[in-house]
């Protein structure tokens, strides 16, 4: 038996069926060619290899090049023994909402974020 919806009552407005739809079927067509795009770009940096750009006719068209980020979680997945070695804690600071939320609710409200979805 499926849990009641929890947003069941919550305001609607209703809206134009064909800007829906032209809204799903462009996601669709936006999905699909990202996936594509994707699939390109992977088969680019295979071909660019360990250098830092690609060339079309000599002329400069993407670059490759390594940053000073590095992959952490995976470095600590693969790596787990040895990066171990290297762990230390960080104090950091952060807004505490919640006790923003009790004193002015009318000022964080202003920076509520909203989710937009698609109903399965």
């Amino acid at each position: 038996m499926p849990l009641p919806d929890p947003h069941a009552n919550e305001p609607t407005t209703e809206v134009n069926e064909d800007l829906y739809q032209n809204w799903v079927q462009a996601q669709a067509f936006a999905n699909g060619w990202q996936e594509r795009a994707d699939e390109f770009k992977k088969m680019l940096m295979e071909q660019v290899g360990n250098t830092f750009a690609g060339t079309v006719n000599g002329v400069k068209v993407f670059t490759y090049r390594p940053e000073n980020r590095y992959a952490t979680s995976r470095l600590l997945r693969e790596q787990e023994p040895l990066a171990r070695h290297f762990m230390r804690q960080v104090l950091k600071e952060e807004l505490d909402v919640q006790a923003f939320h009790q004193h002015h609710p009318d000022v964080v409200d202003l920076y509520r974020i909203r989710s937009f979805r698609e109903v399965q």
